[in-house]
């Protein structure tokens, strides 16, 4: 009997010409794999506009938009789930490259300093990682229902808070067009030498200390996941998977990353006590980074990234409900959260290519398409917010992204488990 149900398996992948394989697929010695972009369907020139319309949309709102690049690689290319999560990462990278790139050199709206906000990335990139780091194993460990309870939960709620955000933004700004007294006008010309020497630091484009420490962590990302290694991925260490090395790695670097948050914490309540010292102009949606507001937004990383790893989305689509939610400016959520999309998607990226998990003519596919579909999403949205002189677009384009992922997702979430056999209970994480 275990003969012959071998026998049927080893039929199921095996093949002598094209047509005894699946739709798109072909026959390459013996064994059905998919074929490669060319020649291009109907269907997949219709995915291909869409995933162009969707990196517009979660360009200018500051998402990866990793959730919809999925549903469309699954429903037009008709590649599996998980070899769609693996394309949608070159989709994401090309989305967050475009839009961080063009935001790189904006400035902000009412200060003179870029719109990206490199502070609150150095404090939110390891949290971040930290809370990524336990979700993995929670979502290898739980079964698929809680999952999609979760998703689905989780989903209504980011779409409806965002609604109502963008409705709050909406109704500011009309009430800032009947009074046009209530903007407040920054100190151009300070008299102090320290503070003069604060504003003038924080007119570089590029600042290099912010940007030194991101791009260590981004490096020592990378480092650490090619040598701690994976279930699927062999460890360039030659780490066994799940043995007491592994752990040990594992505890290794996350001691790292707890070591590297609470120095950056400890950094930016001495920057910003010296600016209170000296009478700093803050802008008033400028994150009050004391030891209340180091703590919550370290905690709302960690719970981010948990999150977004349990349920298999991008950190971007739920941490930036909470960055609205605490009163930063929609703009300078959208900048910093596109700056931060493009470094964790090409960690993702790396680690499923090196698995041999992508189709590289899909992947360069969709992440030319999106590098296109991203510049025109940002620029088309900030002339419209240029034009009315409201931000509160940028928040509806937001909530438009995660209403749209949740209607996908949920529809082919609740198919998903209806025709398919799962099992219902939590598994070994090690097995």
């Amino acid at each position: 009997m275990k003969l012959w149900f071998l026998l049927v398996i080893v039929l199921a992948y095996s093949c002598e010409k094209n047509s005894e394989c699946s739709s798109l697929e072909v026959c390459d010695n013996g064994k059905c794999r998919h074929k490669d972009i060319f020649p291009i369907t109907n269907w997949e020139i219709l995915g291909t506009c869409l995933v162009f319309i969707m990196s517009g949309l979660a360009g200018a709102s500051g998402i990866g938009g990793g959730a919809l690049f999925v549903m469309i690689i699954v429903t037009f290319s008709h590649f599996n789930p998980s070899s769609a999560v693996a394309l949608s990462q070159y989709s994401v990278i090309g989305t967050g490259l475009t839009a961080a790139s063009i935001k790189m050199f904006l400035r902000h709206p009412t200060r003179n300093r870029p719109l990206i906000d490199y502070d609150l990335i150095v404090i939110l990139i390891s949290p971040l990682l930290i809370g990524t780091s336990f979700g993995v194993i929670a979502n290898i460990s739980s079964p698929y229902w809680l999952i999609l309870v979760i998703l689905i939960g989780i989903l209504i709620y980011l779409t409806i808070s965002t609604l109502q955000s963008a409705i709050k933004h909406y109704k500011k700004e009309t009430e800032i067009f009947n009074n046009p007294t209530l903007i407040s006008s920054p100190c151009e010309s300070p008299t102090d030498p320290h503070l003069q020497k604060i504003y003038s630091a924080e007119q570089q484009t590029f600042p290099l200390r912010a940007l030194l420490i991101i791009f260590s962590i981004y490096i020592f990302t990378i480092l650490s996941s090619l040598i701690r290694g994976s279930r699927t991925f062999k460890s360039l260490a030659g780490l066994e998977f799940c043995t007491w090395s592994f752990w040990l790695a594992s505890g290794a670097i996350l001691m790292v990353l707890i070591g590297i948050s609470i120095f950056c914490v400890n950094y930016k309540l001495k920057d910003y006590k010296i600016k209170v010292a000296y009478g700093y102009d803050f802008d008033e949606k400028d994150i009050k980074w004391d030891e209340s507001g180091c703590r919550k937004m370290v905690i709302a990383g960690v719970v981010t990234g948990f999150l977004g790893s349990v349920i298999g989305i991008g950190g971007a689509i739920i941490m930036s409900p909470v960055l609205l939610k605490i009163g930063v400016r929609p703009e300078v959520m959208a900048a910093s959260m596109s700056f931060m999309v493009f470094f964790t998607s090409t960690v993702s990226a790396l680690q499923y290519t090196i698995a041999g998990k992508v189709n590289m003519s899909y992947a360069l596919w969709n992440l030319a398409f999106c590098l296109l579909g991203s510049a025109f999403g940002v620029f088309v949205i900030k002339a419209i917010v240029n034009k009315y002189k409201r931000a509160s677009i940028i928040v509806m384009a937001l909530a438009i992204s995660q209403g749209i992922s949740a209607v996908t997702i949920i529809v082919y979430g609740i198919y998903n488990a209806v025709t398919q056999e799962r099992d219902f209970g939590f598994h070994n994480y090690c097995e």
